[in-house]
């Protein structure tokens, strides 16, 4: 699904939830709520800390993006971030979590999810008191997972540019060896890494060159038939 401005996600949040979830944030998102809730209600029984769980999901997550869209204004690119995981840049992920980030609203989403929770009958009075107390719980452990995953995803970056700079020297002295072991890492670790639209994109381009350099003839090619080439397979 291409997601290409806020109205768009907002008229889409079916699809984009299933999304969500399945991406590193939504998993990010699920085991906060998940350690939180089994913390703050050590005596309720596995079963009923999914099921609410869940409903704080499935209640919250429409009320949650539009709060986002209406709160971090001009900032397009992280919204469709955090609705797909996939970011423009690796500073979409850091302005997560800075001051004045969406994370500040998130206290105040808990909240909010936790009244609509107890008006539809779904947790207890009690039980969405205990959340609310504790909700700096579930929130904190939002915030240390995205600070990991942005200190992670930016030596990753580190290593993955270091990589197209080696494979691309590689490539440009035909050294068929070294092109190869170059490729390898930077394919082992961009499965490791959230999708970075600038990274991706040259990525690709580094994976083009590497299917024509299989070529045992390519480099023997003229300049021209190499530009060809290269349009190739494009």
């Amino acid at each position: 699904m291409e997601l290409l401005n806020l109205e768009n996600i907002k008229d889409n949040l079916l699809e984009i939830q299933s999304n969500f979830l399945n991406s590193e944030l939504g998993r990010i998102a699920d085991n906060a709520l998940n350690e939180g809730l089994k913390y703050l209600l050590p005596d309720i029984i596995e079963n009923q800390i999914i099921d609410i769980k869940d409903a704080f999901i499935r209640e919250g997550f429409n009320e949650g993006i539009n709060k986002i869209i209406d709160t971090v204004k001009n900032t397009e690119d992280i919204i469709k971030g955090i609705v797909t995981g996939e970011f423009k840049d690796i500073n979409n992920i850091k302005e997560l979590i800075k001051e004045n980030g969406i994370i500040d609203n998130i206290s105040k989403l808990v909240d909010n999810i936790v009244n609509v929770l107890k008006e539809n009958k779904i947790i207890s009075e009690k039980i969405g008191n205990i959340i609310k107390n504790g909700k700096d719980i579930i929130v904190n452990k939002i915030i240390n997972n995205l600070e990991k995953i942005y200190n992670d995803q930016a030596k990753n970056i580190d290593k993955i540019n270091s990589y197209i700079e080696k494979f691309k020297e590689a490539y440009l002295n035909e050294n068929i060896e070294d092109i190869e072991n170059n490729y390898n890492k930077l394919n082992k670790l961009i499965e490791k890494t959230i999708p970075i639209e600038n990274t991706i994109k040259e990525y690709k381009e580094i994976e083009n060159l590497y299917n024509l350099a299989q070529n045992d003839n390519y480099f023997i090619l003229t300049k021209e038939e190499k530009e060809l080439a290269s349009k190739l397979i494009n």
